[in-house]
């Protein structure tokens, strides 16, 4: 579906901002299980060096795009129109005319 589309946007966000897949060291069994309990983010807070995180600690409106990407209810995730009129994604994206 489209939010689950927005789940994996976050998921290859994520990964660009930190050089780690979600759920980094999970084997495909824990992962199911992992991502139950707790999001591809806050397992990235937890797991990760913060020298990796520093992307998405230092700036609040990625770390909020990422967090609302993961929100479990997935009628609850933005679409993907509101995402890119994020603050975020205007003044640090290059676009293509």
């Amino acid at each position: 579906s489209f939010m689950s589309d927005i789940w994996s946007f976050g998921c290859v966000l994520l990964e660009l901002c930190t050089g780690y897949q979600p759920y980094h060291g999970q084997d495909n069994h824990a992962l199911c299980a992992q991502m139950e309990t707790e999001s591809p983010l806050d397992y990235a807070k937890r797991k990760f060096k913060s020298s990796e995180m520093d992307l998405i600690m230092n700036h609040r409106d990625l770390h909020d795009i990422l967090r609302r990407c993961f929100i479990q209810d997935e009628r609850k995730r933005p679409k993907a129109e509101t995402i890119m009129r994020e603050e975020f994604f205007k003044n640090n994206v290059v676009t293509w005319v």
